[in-house]
């Protein structure tokens, strides 16, 4: 029975007469079969493109950002990677064999056996991870796909396990991770590897990895139990453990609730894991806040009445009026509702202060510690905690291919491009960057404090952020929120500026309280000549 593509080819093209020559009219018909057959492949596809080409209007001036330096992966990037020295394709390879040889177990299998499983199981999900690129894909041949999939596959596979094996006592690959590589390339660091590994264009899908790992029988035993994931995350990281602190825990027990599409989007889900917001975190914060408060003025009552019913009224009436002043500014502070879509708010959402002009307000810059990732910023009390942000010749293109990831799907959000925006406002002059710095915040491996400033400015043309009406926003909004709530307190500022002009150097800290000390003998004298006046007048 011949299908519905073949039917219309001979409707299109006729029944061929015997004389016109049957061999040359069966080669168009087959030829159109097969382009039909393609197209009709790309119709039914039922996933979105998670590996494509990025548009020219998004590559600019930046176009080497998104190309790799030593190692091509997957169909694309063909011919622009020029190393000067032999071909990384032999060095695959090579990586290939020594995936092959950690199967070899006491049956004495041949590396040719090993490597007929690894391509007939690839070959099984061939059409699947066609569907994961756009047209370029179809292009190629079955064997010439399936091929690029098996060796790309088995050297990131194999590097995981040498990344693993190879550590010294800190922590670092050494030099045998390296081995076969050619003399140039041993001299650059492991971010050189990463970085080509975490190119938007340079990915193949991560459930290639997954079945050629699954097809391995060699397991890391120390430590045990290692997915593919933890093997993945290593490499990226260079630190024990760090799956437990990235990821949630269904991903260590290979039960994924998002679906690992590369190496790149496992590095996105690194970055934006720990930026979430707990129900009613806001509510309960405040109610801690209040009951706190509550319980002091308490203590406070109960204190002062010990003392006599002048210092009592005086004191209530002070009370009184710093209430009856500041009532709604400062219990608007503490409003139990979440954050509204309102014209009210979206200012303070839509802009921040400066580093600089933070300082000003009195919002203290400090390193965060505990956080594995760069992009989990907090804000309490006064208390802005960055993670330390190394910036290097790679960063660029580190930011710009997970900001190409975040435009690519809209499955994949914007919480680095958020993140991207928030630190372009607060990087405006050198002097910005030279506070960040100062506070360790900031590692300036790029040159001097301009460079900085220029390399944010430039990241960030063209990006938007809307935080409104989108939940993955939330945690951004947020803090924009109490940033700005924050520094709008004129409090604050002169809190900051009195520690700034007054309370600098331990000589003006005892300046400053030798005069507070004299005003307080001078206002108890005058309260006792007040009593004594009082005193006298009555005795008369």
């Amino acid at each position: 029975m011949s299908s519905l593509g073949d039917e219309k080819i001979k409707i299109l093209v006729g029944e061929p007469s015997m004389s016109a020559g049957d061999e040359e009219v069966e080669i168009v018909v087959d030829c159109m079969v097969k382009k039909v057959k393609k197209f009709h492949e790309r119709l039914i596809k039922h996933d979105e493109p998670v590996i494509c080409r990025i548009p020219d209007e998004i590559r600019g001036n930046h176009g080497s950002a998104y190309e790799p330096n030593y190692i091509k992966i997957g169909p694309y990037n063909g011919g622009r990677v020029n190393l000067g020295q032999p071909d990384m394709e032999e060095i695959k390879l090579q990586y290939l064999i020594n995936l092959c040889k950690r199967s070899i177990d006491g049956d004495n299998p041949e590396i040719e056996d090993i490597l007929k499983i690894y391509i007939t199981a690839v070959q099984k999900l061939e059409l699947n991870a066609r569907r994961r690129y756009p047209d370029l894909s179809f292009e190629m041949s079955s064997s010439d796909f399936v091929q690029m999939l098996v060796v790309d596959g088995c050297f990131i596979v194999e590097l995981f396990f040498n990344s693993l094996e190879m550590r010294d006592s800190d922590d670092r690959i050494i030099s045998k991770t390296f081995e076969g590589i050619p003399e140039l390339f041993k001299f650059r660091n492991i971010r050189a590897l990463c970085r080509d590994l975490l190119l938007f264009e340079n990915q193949i899908p991560f459930f290639i990895l997954k079945e050629i790992y699954s097809k391995t029988k060699f397991r890391i035993e120390d430590p045990p139990n290692l997915s593919l994931v933890d093997l993945a995350v290593h490499f990226l990281y260079m630190t024990d453990n760090i799956t437990q602190k990235v990821l949630p825990e269904e991903y260590r027990r290979d039960e994924e609730p998002i679906e690992i599409h590369h190496l790149l989007h496992l590095s996105h889900l690194c970055l934006v894991n720990q930026l979430y917001v707990p129900e009613d975190s806001h509510i309960r914060e405040a109610k801690t806040l209040l009951d706190h408060l509550f319980i002091m003025i308490g203590k406070f009552i109960k204190a002062i009445f010990k003392y006599s019913k002048f210092i009592l009224l005086t004191t209530m009436s002070f009370w009184f009026n710093v209430f009856m002043i500041w009532k709604w500014p400062f219990w608007k502070h503490f409003r139990l509702t979440d954050v509204p879509p309102d014209d009210e708010l979206r200012d303070k959402i839509m802009s921040i202060p400066t580093a600089m002009q933070l300082n000003e307000a009195g919002v203290s810059l400090r390193k965060k510690i505990t956080s594995k990732c760069y992009i989990h910023v907090t804000f309490e009390d006064g208390i802005m905690e960055i993670p330390n942000i190394p910036i290097d010749d790679y960063t660029s293109s580190e930011y710009r291919n997970l900001l190409a990831l975040e435009q690519s799907w809209e499955t994949y959000g914007d919480q680095f491009k958020s993140y991207v925006w928030f630190m372009g406002k607060l990087i405006n002059t050198t002097d910005d960057v030279a506070l960040l710095m100062e506070s360790k915040i900031i590692d300036n491996n790029l040159g001097s404090a301009e460079d900085i400033v220029k390399f944010y400015k430039e990241i960030g043309i063209g990006l938007q952020f809307i935080p409104l009406h989108h939940s993955r926003n939330l945690y951004w909004a947020i803090l924009f929120v109490k940033i700005n709530t924050y520094c709008e307190k004129t409090y604050n500022k002169w809190r900051a500026k009195l520690k700034r002009d007054y309370l600098t150097t331990p000589w003006s800290v005892i300046s400053l309280l030798a005069a507070l000390l004299l005003i307080g003998l001078v206002a108890v004298q005058t309260v006792y000549s007040i009593i004594g006046f009082q005193v006298g007048n009555n005795t008369l």
